[in-house]
């Protein structure tokens, strides 16, 4: 289950831009998404307490097999594709001990005549289209100096599930979208990663 779910009301998914909340809401929202994440971990058996568990911001090359380390898309050239966040690697399996958590997401490209170059982040589980579980207007974004936002509820990927992220693209530029999302990666504690 990628996200907690409240039977007694929808699942709101919505994208707050980050210069409306402010410092205590945005440690808050990031203590969130780590108890999200502990959650996921204790119901899968992967650790009995967060101190079992190394916590780290994910890394584009060796979590998600980018060719270069950086939150870029492939070069915008048609409008109306999806382009995903992780360069030309459409979808990636979580590794088997890793629960990773997205708590937000940001546009560091520069707009342009016709706005941002990018307008939806869409999120998704398995092959595109695959399974949505959510989708964030970026554009409701550029009212503000930082193109940045967190998540209303955090999203969860438990091991072994395949994401798929990626943004529309709105004004064809020729050049990558920069696009870093905002999260933790949670494994095990064990010989080699240690905290």
């Amino acid at each position: 289950m990628p996200m907690r779910q409240f039977p007694d009301r929808p699942t709101i998914r919505t994208i707050i831009p980050i210069e409306e909340l402010s410092l205590s809401e945005r440690k808050e929202a990031k203590k969130n998404a780590l108890q999200y994440g502990f959650d996921r971990a204790k119901v899968r058996g992967m650790a009995a307490s967060p101190n079992e568990l190394v916590v780290r911001a994910p890394r584009c090359r060796a979590d998600f097999g980018t060719a270069a380390e950086g939150w870029f898309t492939a070069a915008l050239a048609l409008v109306n594709t999806p382009y995903s966040v992780f360069q030309a690697v459409p979808t990636f399996a979580v590794a088997n001990n890793n629960i990773i958590v997205w708590y937000g997401a940001a546009c560091l490209t520069p707009t342009i005549a016709g706005g941002l170059p990018i307008s939806l982040l869409t999120i998704g589980q398995g092959a595109a289209p695959g399974t949505t579980y959510a989708v964030f207007n970026m554009e409701d974004l550029t009212a503000y100096q930082i193109v940045a936002g967190y998540f209303s509820e955090p999203i969860v990927f438990e091991p072994t599930e395949v994401m798929n992220i990626t943004v529309t693209c709105k004004v064809v530029t020729g050049l990558p979208a920069i696009v870093p999302l905002y999260g933790y990666v949670l494994e095990p504690r064990g010989p080699v990663v240690s905290g």
